[in-house]
C-alpha cells in the first residue's frame, strides 16, 4: 500500500508482479517516482488463455520533489523510503536486473 505494507495473504504471484513494477518504475525514473499502492486484477486472455494482470489504482511518490505533486497520496521521499524498507527483490525484480 501507501504506507510500506504489503499483502501477500492472496495470489503471492500477483503481488510479485506489483512489487516488481514499483522497483521497476523507480529504477527507469531515475531513482526520483516511484508507483506504488497498485491493486491487481488477475483476468483471462481471451487470445491467448494466458492469466494477464491490470494493475489499478496507482500513488506516486515523488522523491526529490521535481514534479508537480502527486496528491495528499504523495509521501515523496518518506514514502520511498518505506517502500524500501520492506521491498525484499523477487525473481521478476532479479530477472529486470534491478
Amino acid at each position: 500500500n501507501n504506507g510500506g505494507s504489503v499483502n501477500k495473504a492472496e495470489h503471492l504471484a500477483h503481488c510479485e508482479i506489483a512489487q516488481a513494477f514499483s522497483h521497476f518504475t523507480f529504477d527507469e525514473s531515475h531513482r526520483e517516482l516511484l508507483v506504488v499502492d497498485i491493486q491487481g486484477v488477475p483476468a483471462v486472455d481471451e487470445k491467448t488463455g494466458g492469466i494477464k494482470l491490470h494493475l489499478t489504482d496507482p500513488q506516486v511518490h515523488c522523491r526529490y520533489g521535481n514534479y508537480e505533486s502527486f496528491g495528499d497520496g504523495d509521501h515523496k521521499e518518506d514514502g520511498v523510503r518505506k517502500f524500501f524498507s520492506t521491498h525484499v527483490c523477487n525473481r521478476l525484480c532479479r530477472k529486470m536486473k534491478l
